[in-house]
């Protein structure tokens, strides 16, 4: 079983919003921690998790495609039905499962909850020092085997900003 967690933390504690949610879930589940400004595009979204899941069962964390395209800056194209087209061509091509190291943000992240019930978040606020909240907990960890499964989530992060602006994080 899949469960879906949208934490928000006026604290910016986003590790401890997603403790306290994450801990009332069964110890077998599945978690898809979500953005609250992220959008599935197609029906296929859930579908598209299990047959991760089936697909590479090795996988610790799944993370998918986005607008925000990782090394290559933002997109700029604020048609939803340009993003839904990506969203379809992606589904429909080969299953490719490809590995991501380092930092994995964390707009889309699909993980057993006993992966965070050995590894649970940090209650430090999202930003802290030169590292965020995301990188804290994926990045060089021996313990996290990432990749990409076969799905597109539109993300409106700061489409209408600067690439630069990380004020809703402050």
């Amino acid at each position: 079983m899949i469960f879906h967690v949208q934490a928000y933390a006026s604290d910016k504690l986003y590790g401890k919003a997603l403790n306290n949610h994450i801990q009332h879930l069964p110890d077998d589940c599945w978690v898809i921690v979500r953005d609250l400004d992220t959008l599935p595009l197609t029906s296929h979204a859930i579908q598209l998790c299990e047959e991760a899941i089936t697909d590479r069962p090795d996988v610790d964390l799944f993370t998918c495609a986005t607008n925000r395209v990782y090394g290559q800056g933002l997109s700029r194209e604020s048609d939803i039905i340009a993003h839904h087209d990506n969203a379809s061509r992606l589904e429909m091509g080969d299953k490719k499962y490809l590995q991501i190291k380092g930092c994995v943000p964390a707009f889309f992240w699909l993980f057993r909850k006993s992966l965070w019930l050995d590894n649970p978040f940090d209650d430090l606020p999202i930003i802290s020092g030169n590292n965020s909240f995301d990188a804290r907990w994926t990045k060089d960890k021996d313990w996290v085997k990432v990749r990409i499964c076969h799905l597109f989530i539109f993300h409106f992060y700061r489409l209408n900003k600067d690439k630069s602006d990380y004020s809703h994080l402050k």
